[in-house]
């Protein structure tokens, strides 16, 4: 049995659209619970996959996770082998950092749907490739990636011209948040609305997403199927 290790950063911010498509597959998921700290599994270079996803929390802390040193290092290490990787939000920035590109604080952040428009890279790529673009996605970052040397653009928005990257035979990391289902997306409406203070954003999220949202689960469950067929 395939084996994925899963790198979760915060409670609302798990696989999402992305589950139903590893499980289907009879593929083990081994979630390792990282928002509070975590201890790296001796075994990391045993599985076949990684996942690495979203969280609040900054890529360049190293302070407040512990685990960074490790798990960059497993990324590397990933890379090399040309074993799969994947990386959403936090996720790709750490593989970007991992990589040698920068993350870079509190810039061009987004929130909501946003149209990503495919790069010319995009075209065969074998996640991206034939994939109808340019795709609503849902964003919710303040920092961003810059690409790390050698790595593919494939895809960008107005506001973040690096929304994802392919590295090495099977590294990607993306910006946007393909995975996210129904619930995380109410979850972060509502706390959106707190930490804004701005009552009318869940409903705003709400009327956004009976436009793109369906759309966007469908591109976050195409690049799940077609990253897991590379495991």
């Amino acid at each position: 049995m395939r084996r994925v290790l899963v790198v979760q950063h915060h409670a609302d911010s798990p696989l999402g659209v992305m589950a139903p498509v590893l499980r289907a597959a009879d593929v083990e998921l081994d979630v390792l619970q990282a928002e509070h700290g975590c201890d790296w599994p001796r075994d990391a270079m045993a599985a076949d996959g990684l996942v690495v996803l979203g969280g609040a929390m900054s890529a360049n802390d190293d302070a407040r996770c512990p685990h960074y040193g490790a798990l960059l290092e497993t990324i590397r290490q990933f890379t090399a082998a040309g074993r799969p990787v994947l990386g959403i939000c936090l996720g790709g920035q750490l593989i970007a950092r991992a990589l040698g590109g920068r993350v870079v604080e509190g810039q061009r952040g987004e929130f909501g749907f946003v149209e990503l428009r495919g790069r010319p890279a995009a075209h065969d790529d074998p996640l991206l490739g034939g994939v109808r673009l340019p795709v609503p996605v849902m964003q919710w970052h303040e920092d961003h990636f810059e690409l790390p040397p050698g790595a593919v653009h494939l895809l960008a928005s107005d506001a973040c011209p690096a929304q994802a990257f392919r590295a090495g035979r099977a590294s990607w990391g993306f910006q946007c948040h393909l995975e996210v289902d129904a619930p995380s997306l109410q979850a972060w409406a509502a706390l959106r609305a707190r930490l804004t203070g701005d009552p009318a954003v869940p409903d705003a999220v709400a009327a956004a997403a009976e436009r793109h949202h369906a759309t966007a689960m469908a591109f976050g469950r195409t690049v799940a199927e077609r990253w897991l067929a590379l495991v």
